[in-house]
């Protein structure tokens, strides 16, 4: 794991390539400008216009083979199929974009693994290899920061070849459309007409005057169209050449079971969970003796009654409920008994107050400017896509539109600086998939609830790190780093202060990270992590942490209440 000292960590970290069974394509049209430039807007991302939206499949063309993206892990899973379904939406005037959802799904027969089952035990032990993952060389000049200046939105947006240089760029009363501000677009950022300066995009907005602390409406490029439409048409090429980039390397079968321990990553002697793929050692779970009967992993247990939930063989009325932020398991009639509140037309539910303070705090901080000294501010993010409820509010899609670009600069910055790591059972990229906040069947590489900490200098992302937060006992990161331009400087302490604050007002009791072993006295000394104690690895065991092989855990505790 990276930080703001050079321990040459891109040697001795890994990264990993996506799954392509998951696929949502979210798209979204402009309603604000002129008809021909909605028309050409729809074009661009896949979408035909008239008074509705029709949505079919998009192919479209991707990236360039040598494209790089920025780091940061986001999970969201979704199994495929094979033809695209169509779907209409209104049109409103009052709004600036439309989102609209396409889903596909390609189901992939995987084969059953040879299980033992004995008469009186439905308990499986099964042996297999291990999930050590495979080193590959750096590309690009062994994680060098060639151009420091591409860690902007802006710079993705040219190279993706949604903006040209020189393109003319507004700021617009959204109540006159009147111009306030006007200037050309370069690779430095914003060349500005009135003061002949090159800024970026938001000292721009902050030129005309735009002071709030969230993603603006009020670019638009001279042709009418938003600056947050462009922005979700490079973050749809870039979700369509991640989805359907080829794997790297070759998956003989697909096991109806993880290979690999759950808690460690290693292979073996391992117990199966009758709920899910999920496979551990039992050791790693301190279980002393094989279980009889049907055995269910901590994530596929009710936190109540203590038996298993979404069993293979439950039926469809049997409801189960996870909860949004510490993602525990309940029976609904036992969530009843306790008396927790439950709102089956909400999307999202937690299962106590302190889940859903946390919860909402962190959406509430989701795209928002934290401001600091000496030009810098941090931002939290979290990858939208299309398996979201749609939204139609101007905010939210302004939103999903800037975060998910910052993302993509971000996933680019962490695919300089650590080594690729594809894991063997299942072809994913594992920062790809950590960075955009998707998910998997297969529990180890479920990275759904992952956000991203990025520390930015005039619009430049110098430090980010991933964490994901479990309920208030524990959040977890297991990835960060530098911009080797700006390391031995401090920054990425910055960060990591930031994020403390933000835990500590969240209520968070504990911080761990990942450690690769030449960089654990680093964090100790430096940052004040310590080794975690036994009872912190009983507790730890039945909470789904990220499994980086190779690395151990260090803790730093923050709120003993």
């Amino acid at each position: 794991m990276g930080s703001n000292h050079d321990l040459n960590l891109e040697k001795e970290r890994l990264l990993i390539d996506d799954f392509d069974d998951e696929s949502c394509l979210v798209k979204f049209l402009s309603a604000a400008g002129p008809s021909e430039v909605v028309a050409s807007a729809a074009e661009n991302v896949g979408l035909s216009t008239s008074r509705k939206v029709g949505l079919g499949q998009n192919d479209g063309n991707g990236f360039e083979s040598g494209s790089k993206v920025p780091e940061s892990f986001c999970i969201e899973h979704h199994e495929q199929s094979g033809s695209g379904e169509s779907k209409t939406y209104d049109l409103k005037d009052d709004d600036l974009l439309i989102s609209a959802i396409l889903k596909s799904k390609n189901f992939r027969p995987t084969s059953k693994i040879s299980i033992c089952r004995s008469k009186h035990s439905s308990t499986r032990k099964i042996q297999k290899g291990s999930c050590k993952l495979p080193f590959r060389s750096l590309k690009r000049g062994g994680g060098k920061c060639s151009n420091p200046c591409q860690r902007t939105v802006l710079s993705w947006l040219l190279h993706s070849g949604v903006l040209s240089l020189n393109e003319v760029i507004q700021y617009r009363d959204r109540k006159t459309d009147s111009v306030l501000k006007e200037g050309f677009v370069t690779c430095d950022g914003i060349l500005c007409k009135c003061c002949d300066e090159v800024i970026s995009i938001s000292k721009f907005k902050s030129h005309a005057s735009f002071r709030h602390k969230h993603p603006c409406l009020n670019l638009f490029m001279e042709s009418g169209k938003p600056f947050s439409l462009c922005q979700l048409e490079a973050w749809s090429a870039e979700y369509k050449a991640r989805k359907g980039a080829p794997r790297t390397v070759q998956i003989e079968e697909m096991d109806e079971y993880d290979n690999s321990c759950g808690c460690c990553g290693d292979g073996g002697d391992l117990l199966c969970c009758d709920s899910c793929p999920s496979t551990f050692h039992l050791e790693c779970l301190y279980i002393q003796e094989m279980p009889e009967g049907n055995w269910h992993c901590p994530q596929c247990t009710c936190q109540i009654c203590g038996s298993g939930v979404n069993q293979r063989e439950a039926l469809p009325s049997s409801n189960a409920l996870k909860c949004s932020q510490c993602y525990n398991q309940y029976h609904e009639p036992c969530a009843e008994k306790q008396g927790i509140k439950i709102d089956m037309a909400s999307d999202t539910w937690c299962c106590t107050m302190t889940c859903q303070q946390v919860y909402l705090g962190l959406q509430a901080r989701i795209g928002l400017i934290n401001l600091l000294s000496d030009g810098l501010h941090w931002t939290l993010l979290k990858c939208t896509d299309g398996n979201q409820k749609v939204h139609s509010a101007q905010s939210f899609l302004a939103l999903k539109a800037e975060c998910n670009l910052k993302l993509v600069v971000a996933l680019k910055m962490m695919e300089e600086y650590f080594i690729r790591m594809v894991d063997p059972t299942t072809g994913v990229d594992m920062i790809p998939q950590l960075v955009y906040n998707w998910s998997s069947k297969f529990a180890r590489v479920d990275y759904y609830g992952f956000y991203t900490a990025v520390l930015e200098k005039n619009d430049t992302v110098i430090a980010l790190a991933s964490i994901r937060i479990h309920g208030a006992t524990v959040a977890e990161m297991p990835f960060a780093t530098t911009c080797s331009k700006y390391r031995r400087q401090g920054m990425f302490r910055r960060l990591l202060h930031a994020i403390e604050l933000m835990l500590k007002s969240l209520k968070v009791k504990m911080l761990v990270i990942s450690s690769i072993p030449s960089t654990v006295e680093t964090w100790k000394v430096g940052f004040g992590f310590a080794d975690l104690e036994e009872c912190d690895k009983r507790s730890l065991s039945k909470v789904k942490l990220m499994v980086v092989p190779g690395t151990e855990y260090l803790k730093k505790d923050l709120c003993e209440n």
